[in-house]
């Protein structure tokens, strides 16, 4: 792997797989030097608050931001740039 950064990404992830999909995409992008958004599912908020939890204890917000919420929140985080996205 030769780190190449997109920039900033935001890593969707859905309610079934969360954590193997969430965690994968965040780990080769953090790899590679980029910086993170991750959006857990709304349609599993116990697991996306403890996603939230995780995260926001083991990376600096510099690297690794997490937004919860629905619909709503999905609609500005998409109106925003994202060098990638991982859906």
């Amino acid at each position: 792997m030769r780190p190449c950064p997109y920039g900033t990404v935001l890593v969707m992830s859905p309610w079934n797989y969360p954590l193997l999909l969430t965690v994968d995409p965040l780990m080769e992008a953090l790899a590679t030097g980029n910086t993170v958004v991750v959006k857990p599912s709304a349609y599993a908020p116990h697991t996306a608050a403890l996603i939230k939890e995780l995260l926001e204890s083991i990376f600096p917000p510099k690297y690794v931001a997490v937004v919860t919420g629905g619909r709503a929140e999905n609609t500005c985080l998409l109106e925003e740039h994202f060098d990638y996205i991982f859906f």
